[in-house]
């Protein structure tokens, strides 16, 4: 709500001068009591911080006397001085408070006065301390959040924008998001982790050649390869290979470029009989990251 720091000090709100406050004593720009003042370094006026802080917000670098650029210092003790002993009635005065109080104590005061307007976040009238809670209880304009479906709507709305089954309808609905938001997350992680698992787990059935599965194709994956990326792919697609590859498979002694895993493996064959048997059909697993170049 409004403060002495958003509208300035005007002077008829000083009760201990008895004639017109020196111009010392008033910012050169509001015209007001000086509020919280600072200088210029070169010609020392004053000026009330917020008021120099809105000159100089638009686009102006020099002082409103004419120094370019502005540079600014602390308030001077001879001005600090006799602002200190002045004594100021509150802001809130209008609506019944009747606190003097010293210059330097007006803030701390306006922010706890009981005489302080609040405004309703509905409907955006202000009210005292001592009426803004009741107020609020019964505006109609006030936002209601239902603890339970999470609807928001304003209290005049309740009857019509959350009856007892919008509100369990609401609930059913977030909760299917929520699930299909964590079926979704789970069946991400289950294939990032098999993405990451070369072997199936414990209970699958082991292929003919006694070796452990791999968790994709369920071939075994006890061998790998080791050779380059080109020759591993031209392995991978063996069910279409002629004549000449298996010429070029033996000739070139591919086969050689496979190692066993030395990490438990349990397969009793040589990776030639897995790529070879059966016209090229392959119980060794050739899927593409089972090959370690």
């Amino acid at each position: 709500m409004t403060s002495t720091t958003d509208v300035g000090l005007e002077s008829d709100r000083v009760r201990n001068q008895s004639g017109t406050i020196s111009e010392d004593l008033c910012c050169s720009i509001c015209q007001n009591v000086l509020w919280k003042p600072v200088a210029c370094r070169t010609c020392e006026t004053h000026f009330c911080s917020a008021c120099i802080q809105k000159w100089l917000s638009n686009a102006s670098s020099t002082c409103p006397l004419g120094c370019n650029p502005y540079s600014e210092r602390p308030c001077s003790k001879f001005v600090n001085t006799p602002l200190s002993r002045l004594q100021v009635a509150c802001i809130y005065e209008a609506n019944g408070c009747r606190e003097i109080l010293p210059y330097e104590a007006v803030e701390k005061h306006e922010t706890q006065c009981e005489y302080r307007l609040h405004q309703c976040p509905g409907c955006r009238s202000s009210f005292s301390k001592n009426e803004i809670e009741t107020h609020i209880s019964r505006c109609e304009l006030i936002k209601f959040t239902c603890a339970d479906c999470k609807i928001v709507c304003r209290r005049r709305d309740v009857s019509q924008r959350h009856t007892e089954m919008i509100c369990v309808r609401e609930q059913f609905r977030q909760y299917r998001c929520q699930s299909e938001e964590t079926i979704k997350q789970l069946r991400e992680e289950l294939k990032k982790l098999r993405e990451k698992q070369q072997f199936a787990i414990p209970g699958y059935e082991r292929v003919r050649c006694g070796g452990r599965p791999c968790i994709k194709c369920s071939k075994c994956r006890d061998w790998y390869f080791t050779g380059n990326a080109e020759t591993w792919q031209w392995i991978r697609y063996c069910e279409n290979w002629t004549k000449e590859d298996y010429n070029r498979w033996h000739g070139d002694r591919v086969y050689d470029r496979f190692k066993r895993r030395d990490d438990g493996g349990t397969c009793h064959t040589a990776a030639t009989a897995g790529v070879t048997a059966n016209h090229g059909v392959t119980t060794v697993c050739l899927c593409e990251n089972n090959i370690i170049a």
